[in-house]
């Protein structure tokens, strides 16, 4: 009894996630009464503007097949969550060209958006084809087409 009395602040009280949030640093509310955008971002809220404009940009060009092409410690799931994952028609995979997993990459994947983060080169004004569209935060994204065209 004592054990669970004494785990009661870690069960309700996670500072990303909180069932009952601490008075003293109200990150987020209650994961009860919060939008889960805002929970998803609590760790990172710097990226929710970018990210969610990326996500949108991505949607408006009609585009289900992204590439991801990120460094070993960026969010990608905070990605997944802008393009409205799982779907059925959406299709993610990284970009490994150039590294030991390239073997094991599909030929066949040709996507129609690219997102990358600063371990791309800055120089870069296309990947597999596709033009520079939107940059912000560190965040490329690389589009076929004009968004939303």
């Amino acid at each position: 009894m004592v054990v669970v009395v004494a785990a009661l602040p870690w069960l309700v009280g996670i500072r990303s996630r909180p069932l009952i949030p601490p008075r003293t640093d109200p990150v987020v509310g209650s994961v009860l009464v919060e939008p889960r955008q805002t929970l998803t971002f609590a760790n990172a809220p710097y990226l929710l503007d970018t990210l969610t404009t990326v996500g949108g940009l991505v949607r408006q060009a009609d585009c289900s097949t992204v590439g991801i092409a990120l460094s070993g410690n960026a969010p990608e799931y905070l990605l997944w969550v802008v393009m409205g994952a799982p779907r059925p028609d959406l299709r993610m995979g990284w970009i490994v060209d150039g590294t030991p997993s390239a073997r094991y990459a599909d030929p066949d994947f040709a996507p129609c958006a690219v997102v990358c983060d600063e371990s791309c080169p800055a120089d870069w004004t296309t990947i597999r084809g596709l033009p520079l569209a939107y940059e912000r935060a560190g965040y490329r994204l690389y589009l076929s087409g004009p968004p939303g065209g």
